[in-house]
């Protein structure tokens, strides 16, 4: 539940509350890339539905979905970083680096359901951007921040962590934000409110976006492979690779001659680590037909 805003050293609070441990910052891409998911998660490209994998560049018209418990994290041009949480649909309406200007990142970005968190990190606090991310009916003019949000049929959320923010929807003036924890409410008769939330409301709201303790992540440079069937008959493989992919999770086909015998063994690759590994193999097992699965490196 929101409440009035109870002053706190924004220092204090946000090293008490938001300092995250982010996975390692890789060479900034050429354009969005999924950097880590917690299937299942999807792509909606050109109309159809496809699973998401860790590395994956992201075109414009692009449509993330991720499922229960599901969450995905983007890697952006500029340097900064945009989690996902479960049920969520992001889309990537424009993203543009003009190299003639150094580098200049412009996107416009939209989140249509669900939570989401934008942080620009350090390695990209000095590059030159203009981002602008929608959430349901209020769009949020970006400069380099971090900032929490979600859509819903109860209002559209808006909270400013760090930075500053300028918050328009129609029919209604602009707002600029810039301390922290305050935030504002679109809500579903047009109408604006302004908002603010203690410490311990926002430590929920963010764990939203962060990826569960208790899940199985997938992210780039993850060299651990789980294995949850093997087979000899190609069209039956290539099937349950079909089922997972359609379910969200990115499993593949990779052959294997065992004792001059040609087997197809279906495989999720890029899990995070062994316990990750293991973790999506008990998610799965008792389902598409898996009843046991082994883990490679």
């Amino acid at each position: 539940m929101l409440s009035a805003f109870r002053p706190l050293p924004v220092v204090c609070l946000l090293a008490a509350l938001f300092v995250l441990v982010f996975p390692a910052a890789a060479a900034v891409p050429e354009a969005p890339q999924i950097h880590a998911i917690q299937a299942p998660v999807w792509v909606r490209r050109d109309g159809r539905l496809k699973p998401l994998l860790p590395g994956q560049m992201l075109e414009a018209g692009d449509v993330v979905l991720t499922g229960p418990l599901a969450r995905a994290q983007l890697d952006l041009p500029d340097g900064s970083q945009v989690k996902l949480g479960e049920q969520a649909e992001f889309q990537v309406v424009a993203s543009t680096v003009e190299e003639d200007q150094g580098g200049f990142y412009s996107a416009a970005l939209r989140v249509l359901k669900g939570a989401f968190r934008y942080t620009t990190q350090l390695i990209g606090r000095d590059r030159r951007r203009n981002i602008d991310i929608t959430v349901g009916t209020a769009t949020i003019g970006i400069r380099g921040t971090d900032v929490w949000g979600k859509a819903s049929t109860a209002g559209d959320m808006v909270f400013l962590i760090e930075g500053q923010i300028e918050v328009t929807m129609p029919n209604q003036a602009a707002m600029t934000m810039s301390e922290a924890m305050h935030g504002m409410m679109a809500m579903p008769d047009g109408s604006m409110q302004a908002m603010s939330a203690s410490a311990a409301e926002f430590t929920a709201y963010a764990a939203e976006t962060e990826m569960r303790d208790t899940g199985a992540m997938m992210m780039m440079g993850g060299d651990w492979r789980l294995v949850v069937m093997s087979l000899r008959n190609p069209a039956r493989a290539a099937a349950i690779v079909a089922e997972l992919n359609a379910a969200g999770y990115p499993a593949e086909l990779e052959s294997a001659q065992v004792r001059g015998e040609s087997w197809q063994r279906v495989v999720i690759p890029q899990l995070a680590d062994k316990q990750a590994a293991r973790t999506l193999g008990e998610e799965l097992r008792g389902r598409f037909g898996i009843t046991d699965y082994w883990l490679i490196r």
